[in-house]
């Protein structure tokens, strides 16, 4: 069942409770469908890190030809990109 399904079910029973006198069980299944809606997207966190370019790609590349013992963390942080990125750069995944 789908959340529209739901409020709706839920307030056809309530209309069904109140007709039967159960005004209080009534009033709490409405205030419970009002509470079934999709909530507003919160805020996602800033971005730490700069979109891939070409240009980017070509320097973790190079970088980490001429140092070859830089882990990637630190080649991320050397080109302003995270771990992950060089990574996918360096496998291929990111061409």
């Amino acid at each position: 069942m789908l959340i529209p399904e739901v409020r709706a079910l839920l307030l056809d029973m309530a209309k069904g409770l109140e007709t039967l006198g159960f005004t209080g069980y009534a009033t709490r299944t409405r205030q419970l469908v009002n509470e079934l809606h999709r909530r507003p997207r919160q805020q996602q966190a800033p971005q730490r890190s700069k979109h891939m370019t070409p240009a980017i790609k070509q320097a973790i590349r190079h970088y980490h030809q001429k140092f070859p013992l830089w882990t990637q963390q630190q080649l991320g942080e050397f080109c302003g990109v995270s771990a992950g990125r060089v990574s996918e750069t360096l496998n291929g995944k990111r061409t």
